[in-house]
């Protein structure tokens, strides 16, 4: 019966997938962070871009369903739209999880050397062996992306602990790479049923008669809870901003009290007059 209901609801699971996603990109890329003078600022941009495509990709996975059942024409060409932004947010992804591991790891460091080379493997593949091609972006690009992104929020938050941990951010961090990496084994290695090892045995077919819920389903999950883990984890973005406005107002009043003691200190007469001849300062000598 549970196994029913979602199948028969999978319309409603991919709406919901699809805008957890979407609601990370737009909460990521409306962040104010250009200042930021955390690493993590140069690089999560690139998680943005794979929320809003792979946001998308559930929804065209929606739409795809709906046609099916009630259309059928044009199924092909969605198809191909499908796979196309399928391929992009996982491009995006997985090199999100290389940059962010490149920060302890600098074999990785470089400029979208070794995601271009993935990404000409994947297309390879597509061409020549064309039976269900969506499985080669989600084996090479999704899975490697998902435990990448995993260890890279892992490792980036216990080299920054001095500092995140006052913030209370361990938690987040912690959720979001979980969520990564289950999302990575649901979303890259359970994959559509070919006849092809290892898809002719771990498969989305194999996982439904496993567990009696569609794999769709824990994905969708796991997406809500990144959305969730990634909105709270860009909260140390805000406390930097506060943090920078306390430190500059705590400036200006030193700067303000050192010239107010030379002020007094001073024998000889000080009038300061603004721009508008007004006097603004006396000194005590005055």
């Amino acid at each position: 019966m549970v196994a029913d209901f979602f199948t028969k609801n999978l319309d409603v699971v991919f709406m919901v997938y699809g805008l957890s996603f979407v609601v990370m990109g737009v909460a990521i890329l409306a962040q104010p962070r250009r200042e930021s003078a955390f690493r993590l600022s140069d690089v999560i941009w690139i998680l943005a871009g794979f929320g809003l495509t792979h946001g998308l990709n559930e929804w065209l996975d929606m739409f795809n369903l709906i046609a099916i059942n009630k259309y059928l024409h044009g199924a092909y060409a969605l198809g191909l739209v499908r796979l196309a932004v399928l391929s992009v947010s996982y491009v995006f992804l997985f090199e999100f999880g290389r940059r962010l591991i490149s920060f302890r790891l600098r074999r990785f460091s470089g400029k979208w050397a070794i995601t271009a080379f993935l990404c000409f493997v994947v297309m390879a593949l597509m061409i020549f062996i064309k039976q269900e091609r969506s499985v080669w972006p989600r084996y090479f690009l999704g899975f490697p992306g998902g435990v990448f992104a995993a260890l890279g929020f892992i490792w980036y938050y216990y080299d920054n602990e001095t500092i995140l941990k006052p913030i209370r951010a361990r938690f987040y961090f912690i959720t979001a790479a979980v969520s990564l990496c289950i999302y990575g084994v649901l979303g890259g290695v359970v994959v559509p049923k070919t006849d092809f090892f290892p898809a002719s045995i771990v498969n989305t077919d194999s996982f439904l008669k496993l567990f009696g819920i569609p794999v769709q389903v824990f994905r969708a999950i796991c997406a809500t809870m990144l959305a969730w883990a990634v909105c709270n984890v860009l909260n140390i973005f805000n406390w930097e901003i506060r943090d920078n406005l306390k430190k500059s107002l705590v400036d200006i009043t030193v700067a303000k009290n050192y010239v107010d003691n030379i002020l007094k200190s001073m024998i000889g007469s000080v009038i300061v007059v603004g721009m508008d001849k007004k006097i603004k300062t006396i000194n005590p000598a005055t």
